[in-house]
């Protein structure tokens, strides 16, 4: 069997891709990409109840955050019935974006550093 494909350029430093590893990376987007549409599909047969409302948090506010101000929140509205979907980051925005969820509750940081998208 004969040798495969160089992907990396390592003859240099920093390595940069080769245009096969250009080729390589640009089909592994695309597949993540269609993996995400099929996950979306599937996920889109798992419909809420008309009156829960489904809230999509990453990990650390659902932990910190949602429970103390669901309490008060209830306070005001006793018949509210409410779903919590734990996710990281990304896939709790996929989810708002998706239509999978009604509100998405993330961190604002004003340093641009911090953007993930």
């Amino acid at each position: 069997m004969g040798r495969g494909l160089d992907l990396v350029d390592r003859s240099i430093y920093p390595t940069r891709l080769t245009p096969a590893g250009k080729t390589c990376l640009a089909q592994a987007h695309d597949m993540l990409a269609a993996l995400q549409a099929t996950r979306g599909l599937l996920r889109s047969d798992q419909t809420s109840a008309g009156d829960m409302v489904d809230f999509a948090l990453p990990h650390t506010l659902a932990l910190a955050f949602f429970p103390n101000w669901l309490l008060k929140l209830r306070r005001s509205l006793p018949q509210l019935k409410t779903r919590l979907i734990a996710l990281n980051v990304h896939d709790a925005v996929l989810r708002l974006t998706e239509g999978h969820c009604d509100l998405l509750l993330a961190y604002d940081h004003p340093s641009p550093s911090t953007a993930w998208c």
